[in-house]
């Protein structure tokens, strides 16, 4: 069948093909991936490879080019996924409801850790217990008192408050 004038050719379309779908190599070589590189892509869609390098241009056409935005605009529109199906199904996870298949611990765990970060609910606090530490007696028993009162106010947010402070205590 003839070649529609304007259209792709075999080979571009294959061009295209390889150069828009990941996790394509040129004879199984790990460090040729024809994914978004055109020489490759060309190489692998059966041009000469010395012929593509010097052609790159002839081969990745404007019409190519085209091609080539209209699938990754249909890729990105299949991949889409708004805030709202991300929660859900975090939700869905962490409750699981009647119907749900089971969810590990692990799984629930790390879903409500995620939700937890969407609400915000969890604040980083940087505490540096291996500051210059006084080395007089008294400013150091001020030190320690001065910095076991600045974690106790991030007691509830401390991931291992107790050896927080034990380790700053035990610098006295």
């Amino acid at each position: 069948m003839p070649r529609v004038p304007g259209s792709l050719t075999a080979k571009q379309k294959e061009a295209v093909r390889l150069y828009t779908t990941p996790g394509i190599y040129i004879d199984n070589d790990k460090s040729r991936q024809t994914y978004k590189n055109q020489t490759l892509s060309a190489i692998g869609a059966g041009y000469v490879a010395q012929w593509a390098n010097n052609n790159i241009k002839q081969i990745f056409t404007p019409k190519t080019l085209a091609v080539i935005s209209k699938k990754e605009l249909i890729v990105a529109k299949k991949a889409d996924i708004t805030v709202a199906e991300l929660v859900e199904g975090f939700k869905t996870m962490a409750f699981p409801g009647e119907g749900v298949a089971t969810v590990n611990n692990g799984d629930k765990l790390r879903a409500m850790e995620l939700l937890g970060k969407y609400k915000a609910m969890f604040k980083e606090v940087a505490i540096n217990i291996n500051a210059d530490i006084p080395s007089d007696p008294a400013l150091r028993l001020q030190w320690c008192k001065e910095e076991i009162a600045r974690i106790e106010t991030h007691k509830g947010i401390i991931a291992d408050y107790d050896s927080t402070k034990t380790a700053i205590a035990t610098r006295f």
